[in-house]
Protein backbone atom coordinates (compact mmCIF):
# COMPACT_ATOMS: atom_id res chain seq x y z
CA UNK A 1 0.00 0.00 0.00
CA UNK A 2 1.38 3.37 -0.93
CA UNK A 3 1.77 6.28 1.41
CA UNK A 4 -0.81 8.98 0.65
CA UNK A 5 0.51 11.75 -1.58
CA UNK A 6 -0.44 14.40 1.01
CA UNK A 7 1.71 12.57 3.55
CA UNK A 8 4.61 12.42 1.09
CA UNK A 9 4.33 16.18 0.55
CA UNK A 10 4.30 16.68 4.32
CA UNK A 11 7.47 14.58 4.59
CA UNK A 12 9.14 16.51 1.74
CA UNK A 13 8.55 19.74 3.67
CA UNK A 14 9.46 18.29 7.05
CA UNK A 15 12.78 18.92 8.70
CA UNK A 16 14.94 16.15 10.16
CA UNK A 17 12.95 16.15 13.41
CA UNK A 18 9.62 15.91 11.60
CA UNK A 19 10.78 12.93 9.56
CA UNK A 20 12.21 11.31 12.68
CA UNK A 21 8.87 11.58 14.49
CA UNK A 22 7.04 10.19 11.46
CA UNK A 23 9.23 7.07 11.31
CA UNK A 24 9.27 6.75 15.12
CA UNK A 25 5.47 6.67 15.08
CA UNK A 26 5.35 4.05 12.30
CA UNK A 27 7.85 1.91 14.19
CA UNK A 28 6.09 2.35 17.53
CA UNK A 29 2.86 1.08 16.02
CA UNK A 30 4.67 -2.02 14.68
CA UNK A 31 6.87 -2.67 17.74
CA UNK A 32 4.57 -4.98 19.75
CA UNK A 33 4.36 -7.27 16.76
CA UNK A 34 8.12 -7.77 16.76
CA UNK A 35 8.53 -7.88 20.51
CA UNK A 36 5.50 -10.09 21.02
CA UNK A 37 6.31 -12.61 18.31
CA UNK A 38 10.07 -12.70 18.87
CA UNK A 39 9.77 -12.38 22.64
CA UNK A 40 8.24 -15.86 22.70
CA UNK A 41 11.65 -17.25 21.70
CA UNK A 42 14.34 -17.04 24.37
CA UNK A 43 17.11 -17.04 21.78
CA UNK A 44 15.75 -13.77 20.34
CA UNK A 45 15.76 -11.88 23.66
CA UNK A 46 18.76 -9.78 22.62
CA UNK A 47 17.09 -8.84 19.34
CA UNK A 48 13.96 -7.76 21.22
CA UNK A 49 16.13 -5.66 23.53
CA UNK A 50 17.90 -4.10 20.56
CA UNK A 51 14.61 -3.36 18.82
CA UNK A 52 13.26 -1.59 21.91
CA UNK A 53 16.51 0.31 22.41
CA UNK A 54 16.51 1.53 18.82
CA UNK A 55 12.85 2.48 19.08
CA UNK A 56 13.47 4.49 22.25
CA UNK A 57 16.36 6.25 20.51
CA UNK A 58 14.07 7.24 17.63
CA UNK A 59 11.97 9.28 20.04
CA UNK A 60 15.03 11.08 21.42
CA UNK A 61 16.49 14.01 19.56
CA UNK A 62 19.87 12.33 19.07
CA UNK A 63 22.35 13.23 16.38
CA UNK A 64 22.29 11.02 13.27
CA UNK A 65 25.64 9.43 14.19
CA UNK A 66 24.03 7.97 17.31
CA UNK A 67 21.79 5.75 15.18
CA UNK A 68 24.49 4.03 13.15
CA UNK A 69 25.19 1.49 15.89
CA UNK A 70 21.49 0.68 16.14
CA UNK A 71 21.32 0.27 12.37
CA UNK A 72 24.27 -2.14 12.35
CA UNK A 73 22.67 -4.22 15.12
CA UNK A 74 19.32 -4.41 13.33
CA UNK A 75 21.03 -5.42 10.08
CA UNK A 76 22.15 -8.61 11.87
CA UNK A 77 18.57 -9.69 12.69
CA UNK A 78 17.73 -13.06 11.19
CA UNK A 79 14.82 -11.41 9.36
CA UNK A 80 17.41 -9.89 7.02
CA UNK A 81 19.45 -13.03 6.42
CA UNK A 82 19.02 -14.92 3.16
CA UNK A 83 16.41 -17.53 3.95
CA UNK A 84 17.20 -21.11 3.09
CA UNK A 85 13.54 -21.57 2.25
CA UNK A 86 11.95 -18.78 0.22
CA UNK A 87 8.49 -19.82 1.42
CA UNK A 88 7.97 -17.93 4.68
CA UNK A 89 4.47 -18.96 5.59
CA UNK A 90 4.34 -18.59 9.37
CA UNK A 91 2.12 -15.59 10.01
CA UNK A 92 4.16 -14.48 13.00
CA UNK A 93 7.37 -14.56 10.94
CA UNK A 94 5.77 -12.50 8.18
CA UNK A 95 4.62 -9.74 10.50
CA UNK A 96 7.84 -9.82 12.55
CA UNK A 97 9.66 -9.22 9.27
CA UNK A 98 7.42 -6.23 8.50
CA UNK A 99 8.08 -4.82 11.96
CA UNK A 100 11.85 -5.29 11.60
CA UNK A 101 11.79 -3.74 8.13
CA UNK A 102 9.87 -0.74 9.46
CA UNK A 103 12.61 -0.21 12.04
CA UNK A 104 15.33 -0.69 9.44
CA UNK A 105 13.86 2.03 7.21
CA UNK A 106 13.29 4.28 10.21
CA UNK A 107 16.95 4.03 11.21
CA UNK A 108 18.02 4.60 7.61
CA UNK A 109 15.87 7.74 7.56
CA UNK A 110 17.27 9.21 10.76
CA UNK A 111 20.90 8.56 9.84
CA UNK A 112 20.47 10.44 6.56
CA UNK A 113 17.14 12.35 6.80
CA UNK A 114 16.36 10.52 3.57
CA UNK A 115 12.84 11.14 2.27
CA UNK A 116 12.77 7.81 0.40
CA UNK A 117 13.50 5.84 3.59
CA UNK A 118 10.73 7.70 5.44
CA UNK A 119 8.26 6.88 2.68
CA UNK A 120 9.39 3.22 2.60
CA UNK A 121 8.95 3.03 6.38
CA UNK A 122 5.36 4.21 6.02
CA UNK A 123 4.80 1.93 3.03
CA UNK A 124 5.86 -1.19 4.97
CA UNK A 125 3.56 -0.31 7.87
CA UNK A 126 0.65 0.24 5.47
CA UNK A 127 1.35 -3.02 3.64
CA UNK A 128 1.38 -4.97 6.90
CA UNK A 129 -1.86 -3.37 8.04
CA UNK A 130 -3.48 -3.96 4.66
CA UNK A 131 -2.69 -7.65 5.02
CA UNK A 132 -4.03 -7.56 8.58
CA UNK A 133 -7.30 -6.15 7.30
CA UNK A 134 -7.58 -8.84 4.63
CA UNK A 135 -7.03 -11.56 7.24
CA UNK A 136 -9.40 -10.00 9.78
CA UNK A 137 -12.32 -8.63 7.76
CA UNK A 138 -13.77 -6.54 10.59
CA UNK A 139 -10.43 -4.78 11.15
CA UNK A 140 -9.57 -1.30 9.93
CA UNK A 141 -5.89 -1.17 10.80
CA UNK A 142 -4.78 0.18 7.42
CA UNK A 143 -7.18 3.10 7.72
CA UNK A 144 -5.89 3.66 11.25
CA UNK A 145 -2.29 3.62 9.98
CA UNK A 146 -3.13 6.11 7.22
CA UNK A 147 -4.74 8.40 9.79
CA UNK A 148 -1.65 8.30 12.01
CA UNK A 149 0.68 8.89 9.08
CA UNK A 150 -1.29 11.96 8.04
CA UNK A 151 -1.16 13.55 11.50
CA UNK A 152 0.71 16.75 12.13
CA UNK A 153 -0.95 17.81 15.38
CA UNK A 154 2.10 17.11 17.53
CA UNK A 155 4.77 19.67 18.35
CA UNK A 156 8.20 18.27 17.53
CA UNK A 157 9.75 20.62 20.07
CA UNK A 158 7.44 19.67 22.93
CA UNK A 159 8.29 16.60 25.00
CA UNK A 160 4.75 16.40 26.39
CA UNK A 161 3.21 16.59 22.90
CA UNK A 162 5.50 13.84 21.63
CA UNK A 163 4.86 11.68 24.68
CA UNK A 164 1.11 12.01 24.10
CA UNK A 165 1.52 11.05 20.44
CA UNK A 166 3.76 8.11 21.39
CA UNK A 167 1.18 6.90 23.91
CA UNK A 168 -1.54 7.02 21.25
CA UNK A 169 0.70 5.01 18.92
CA UNK A 170 1.25 2.45 21.68
CA UNK A 171 -2.48 2.04 22.23
CA UNK A 172 -3.01 1.42 18.52
CA UNK A 173 -0.09 -1.01 18.52
CA UNK A 174 -1.55 -3.07 21.36
CA UNK A 175 -4.78 -3.56 19.42
CA UNK A 176 -2.79 -4.72 16.41
CA UNK A 177 -0.83 -7.24 18.43
CA UNK A 178 -3.95 -8.59 20.11
CA UNK A 179 -5.44 -9.24 16.68
CA UNK A 180 -2.27 -11.01 15.57
CA UNK A 181 -2.00 -12.97 18.82
CA UNK A 182 -5.46 -14.43 18.25
CA UNK A 183 -4.34 -15.64 14.82
CA UNK A 184 -1.07 -17.32 15.77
Amino acid sequence: MLVDQDTVVKLERADRAGRRIFVAGCTERMAPIFTGVRGMHHERALDVERYVGALDALWDAAEPEAFKGHFEEIERFEEFEDPEDDDVSDIGDVYAFYAALTLRYALSCVTSSDLESAVKCGHVALTAMGQFDQAAPSASFMQDERRYQARTDYDVGSASSLEKFRQECRESARARFETLRRRI
